[in-house]
């Protein structure tokens, strides 16, 4: 995995990962500093992974952050995060169910868009406000 040290230097965001791995598990802290979140297009386009875990630690999931990861069957998303962007889980074709967090309070645009195996979305909770447009669209099952 790739880390990228944040603005305050007191905390990382995983910006990228430098191989296949079938089962990511991103730690909760990197060099003794907390692991906070996931950037933009950090798993963008990792074909051959199937499932990925967030520690709690996670707050913000960036855009695109796992677009065209068509083997992802899970991802269980943390409690603290409280938006999920656009596009952010697009062409995720083999992901079947998705828990929203209690904290989530919007889902942008596309963030779910042809997730074609994708039969069960339970909201843990009542806080979301808004869905963006096309966030489901081509949910075929």
């Amino acid at each position: 995995m790739i880390f990228e040290l944040n603005d305050d230097g007191q905390s990382y965001t995983v910006v990228g990962i430098d191989g296949v791995d079938a089962q990511i598990v991103v730690p909760a802290t990197y060099n003794d500093k907390p692991v906070v979140a996931i950037g933009e297009r950090a798993f963008y386009d990792c074909r051959y992974t199937t499932y990925v875990h967030l520690p709690d630690s996670i707050t913000s999931i960036g855009d695109r952050a796992f677009t065209g990861c068509d083997k992802l069957k899970s991802i269980i998303i943390p409690q603290e995060v409280t938006t999920i962007g656009v596009h952010t889980f697009e062409s995720c074709r083999a992901l079947e169910s998705v828990i929203i967090p209690n904290d989530i309070t919007s889902i942008g645009d596309y963030a779910f868009f042809a997730c074609i195996k994708l039969t069960t979305i339970t909201f843990a909770g009542n806080q979301v406000k808004s869905i963006g447009d096309s966030a489901f669209a081509y949910c075929d099952s």
